[in-house]
């Protein structure tokens, strides 16, 4: 029966079509699935490495702060051990300077303090035994009439400088006490000579050394 063996061979063609069809359709379907896949997996790698370069780079910004603080931190321990140095070298200066550099120094000292009314000069033992005859006198032709220094008749337990006394008020212009006050401003001109170098050294308030 031709017409039936037809339309036999015609039910096979068409279900080997069908199947051929849904193949490719699941191929198709396959290979899309497999292209989604590859992209979110490139996706979630770079993902992946964009985290770990930024915790990377966090790391290193770390280590190299943690370096720079280290070094910053023996700098400045290195610099504050020069001017602790140049501090007491200063001190050394004061006091070993001749009797003439001395008491001009101390006289300078005395002025820019501005005495007012009747005041005492309480000096060391030793510096009240060398004082030159004529400092008072000069010293009160210097400041305003309305003040007069006398020498005190007791003695200030310092190494150098002087105390000046009005009443019960004393101020303390030993080189002990104004390096201590003043140990901010003593520094920052001692790390300028040390660390910029400057032509000439200074003194308390511009006083040179020598």
């Amino acid at each position: 029966m031709p017409g039936i063996d037809n339309m036999l061979r015609q039910i096979r063609l068409s279900g080997e079509e069908a199947v051929k069809s849904l193949r490719e359709a699941d191929r198709s379907h396959a290979d899309a699935i497999l292209e989604k896949a590859a992209q979110e997996a490139e996706a979630e790698y770079g993902a992946l490495m964009l985290a770990a370069r930024r915790e990377a780079d966090k790391r290193l910004a770390l280590a190299a702060s943690a370096r720079e603080t280290d070094a910053s931190r023996e700098l400045l321990a290195a610099k504050t051990a020069a001017v602790d140095s140049a501090i007491a070298l200063a001190k050394e200066k004061l006091a070993s300077m001749d009797e003439k550099a001395y008491f001009a120094a101390l006289a300078e000292l005395i002025v820019k303090s501005s005495p007012r009314g009747d005041c005492e000069l309480l000096l060391s033992s030793r510096d009240a035994e060398r004082l030159p005859a004529d400092f008072l006198p000069s010293l009160n032709s210097r400041l305003s009439p309305d003040a007069a220094l006398t020498l005190a008749p007791d003695r200030a337990g310092i190494d150098g400088g002087c105390i000046v006394r009005r009443g019960l008020i004393e101020e303390n212009l030993s080189f002990e006490a104004i390096l201590r006050d003043r140990s901010e401003l003593i520094r920052d001109r001692a790390a300028a000579v040390l660390f910029s170098g400057p032509p000439a050294s200074q003194g308390l308030d511009g006083v040179s050394f020598g």
